[in-house]
């Protein structure tokens, strides 16, 4: 068991010394491995900070999460998913300041963490940034300790975001292990138009922005900012730099989806966004709509049918018992993004 901690520099290693602290203090640490290979914390920081202003804040999930971690015992987790500069990282970086505990930054997978994580006693937050580089959807390494069956009376508070959520079977519908699973995707209008509010210099062009930011096949605060940028350096309608610009517009990556049943079609998803496009799709790679999997491409049919086939899965021993056949149907493309759909906009 961790007892007490010896600080050399910026760095907390678990000691065995009597006159040493028993707890480190919170602030926000890397573990890593010294050049013997033993376990140690890199202090980087006393917390997150941010040299810009934060939009779109998810104020009333950070109050939820603070709230149900205050009232509840044992150990935590959360899972934040979606694209990059969508604001996952931010709001859990928000979320590890409003806790006020230890931030342990997991940068590397390392046989060696799951035994120093259960030998800590103290409260901490384990922050793990794209989960999905060090843990894949078949790894049970961090299973026993969400479970708590490893640690002692100290809790321990996950916090993991993901680009997709192809993780762990056995994390996914388990809020014992994964409290809540919050998919982060566009912004809203209001932010749209509060961060064009803020920044962009040539006022009488706001118009003409939104209507530009409103055929983007994907919305984020990063790409606000960079057309808003261009416009501020060039003071033109964006429309004028839009084949050089490097964005993706609606219309070449958003339809309405169709399931086949009986021969006939219903709607299944509208305004879907495939990860791969439709005209590149090929046999044996993954059908994802809206960042979800639906299994694997079998065949690819005239008129857009694209015949996929999904594992199933024994809810005893979660071993492969079978596959499903679905027959999906593509058309439509549509080219204002869905965040603008529902507002009566005139450009």
């Amino acid at each position: 068991m961790i007892k007490i901690w010896h600080k050399t520099g910026n760095m907390y290693y678990p000691g065995e010394i009597s006159d040493q602290f028993d707890k480190i203090p919170p602030g926000i640490y890397r573990w890593g491995l010294d050049k013997f290979e033993n376990p140690l914390l890199y202090h980087t920081a006393e917390a997150f900070t941010f040299n810009h202003k934060i939009y779109g804040m998810e104020k009333v999930f950070i109050e939820r999460v603070r709230k149900t971690y205050k009232e509840t015992t044992g150990n935590m987790g959360i899972l934040l998913n979606g694209t990059k500069g969508t604001g996952k990282t931010i709001t859990s970086k928000l979320i590890a300041n409003d806790l006020g505990l230890p931030v342990i930054l997991v940068t590397e997978k390392n046989e060696k963490l799951i035994p120093f994580l259960n030998d800590l006693q103290q409260e901490v937050i384990i922050f793990i940034d794209e989960y999905e580089k060090y843990y894949s959807n078949y790894d049970n390494t961090l299973l026993t300790i969400l479970d708590g069956v490893l640690t002692t009376e100290y809790r321990k508070f996950f916090l993991l975001t993901t680009n997709e959520i192809h993780i762990n079977q056995y994390l996914l519908q388990r809020p014992g292990r994964l409290r809540y699973i919050k998919t982060f995707s566009d912004l809203t209008l209001e932010t749209v138009n509060e961060v064009l509010d803020d920044l962009l210099k040539h006022k009488a062009r706001k118009d003409q922005c939104i209507k530009f930011i409103s055929e983007l096949s994907i919305i984020t605060i990063d790409l606000v900012k960079a057309v808003i940028e261009e416009v501020n350096i060039h003071n033109e309608d964006p429309a004028l730099f839009k084949n050089i610009f490097n964005v993706t517009s609606s219309d070449d990556s958003t339809y309405n989806l169709f399931k086949i049943e009986d021969g006939k079609e219903k709607l299944f998803i509208e305004y879907a966004y495939f990860n791969i496009q439709p005209d590149k799709f090929t046999e044996g790679s993954h059908f994802r709509v809206n960042n979800d999997d639906f299994g694997t491409i079998k065949a690819i049919l005239p008129n857009n049918d694209i015949v996929v086939y999904k594992n199933t899965y024994d809810d005893a021993t979660g071993d492969i018992n079978g596959q499903e056949k679905e027959v999906y149907r593509i058309k439509s493309p549509i080219n204002t993004h869905r965040i603008f759909r529902s507002n009566e906009i005139a450009f």
